[in-house]
């Protein structure tokens, strides 16, 4: 049986705050790791991962929000001009046309043999990945993340606290909404669950793919918000924040065989909206950086093995989203219509 820490009831009025993405704020208290840890970072061995470099960045569309791979394809996702453009991960230029993807892109996943986008409408959309062609909308209420794999696409609902799921041979709605914590907006798939972070009340949720229901309780990650996650390197990887305005943000690893908190938190720089990836060995965060003028970007690399923050690498402008796979970690910034590769 999988052991879940349970989350303090306190939940207290909610503000919220615009970025690309809405992040609502909530007040609330919740458990820590226990006595169980390993130990802390400092007498964990140091960060010896080999510099990675930013590539040329590729022009793109005119605002890329989120970024999938795979299919043999990088696909972006393009708020403003409603399209996903594929990008041909070996020479790095734009592959063929555009596809509509309705009014709104906001999220995007690739799995379950295609690509899939949640767009502002209240609608998912299926791309075949050899035509480059869109399906009928699939109506998800308030989607906010997207997460394709085991057996199912996986959609949460931000506004009704719920997850919803999408038979991907029939293209069409499975079952109820799976109720789940506060405002759930990232969503991702592995180590044998769906994982759901709650952004409002600092929680993150595990749903068993097979019986489509949550198991255990919620596993408190953080006092205030839970931003981000992604799962790879043997891991779950949420990044939290204890303070209002997201002032301190903390990258914690989640044990997905106790379901625990597993260990110090890493203490990263970064902004909200925050993305994150795992993948090519190592956890990848961004920080959108300061609204200067610049606007300019970078990643944090993590050691998953040291639990520590390593390299800073520059990027475009305003990162909106990010995903590794192909050889490389591809990130898409918003402000300056590009997507930058890092190759490790």
């Amino acid at each position: 049986m999988i052991r879940r820490h349970s989350a303090d009831a306190r939940l207290h009025v909610k503000t919220s705050r615009l970025g690309l993405l809405l992040v609502l704020v909530a007040l609330g208290g919740c458990d820590s790791g226990d006595g169980d840890s390993p130990p802390a970072r400092e007498s964990l061995p140091p960060v010896r991962q080999e510099p990675a470099e930013a590539g040329k960045p590729i022009r793109v569309g005119a605002s890329p929000v989120a970024v999938a791979v795979g299919e043999g394809g990088v696909w972006t996702a393009d708020n403003a001009s409603g399209t996903v453009t594929r990008i041909d991960p070996t020479t790095g230029r734009v592959r063929g046309g555009t596809t509509p993807a309705g009014e709104g892109p906001l999220a995007i996943a690739v799995g379950e043999g295609a690509v899939w986008v949640a767009s502002g409408e209240g609608a998912v959309r299926r791309i075949d990945p050899a035509t480059g062609r869109a399906g009928d909308p699939i109506p998800v209420e308030d989607p906010a993340g997207i997460a394709a794999g085991e057996g199912a696409v996986w959609v949460t609902s931000r506004g009704n606290g719920s997850v919803t799921v999408i038979d991907p041979r029939t293209e069409s709605l499975s079952g109820e909404p799976i109720p789940v914590g506060a405002a759930p907006v990232d969503i991702a798939t592995g180590e044998g669950g769906v994982w759901v972070a709650n952004t409002a009340d600092g929680t993150v949720s595990r749903i068993d793919p097979r019986s489509r229901r949550v198991d255990g309780d919620p596993i408190a990650v953080a006092d205030e918000q839970v931003l981000a996650l992604t799962v790879g390197e043997g891991a779950v990887w949420a990044a939290g924040t204890d303070t209002p305005l997201a002032e301190r943000i903390e990258v914690k690893r989640i044990d997905p065989g106790t379901g625990e908190v597993d260990g110090a938190p890493i203490p990263v720089d970064g902004a909200t909206p925050i993305r994150m990836t795992a993948g090519l060995g190592s956890v990848w965060v961004t920080d959108v950086g300061a609204f200067d003028g610049t606007q300019r970007s970078s990643v944090t690399r993590i050691d998953p093995l040291a639990r520590a923050a390593g390299q800073l690498i520059e990027v475009g402008a305003r990162a909106a989203g990010i995903a590794a796979g192909e050889g490389a970690v591809w990130v898409a910034n918003s402000a300056d219509a590009t997507v930058t590769p890092i190759r490790p």
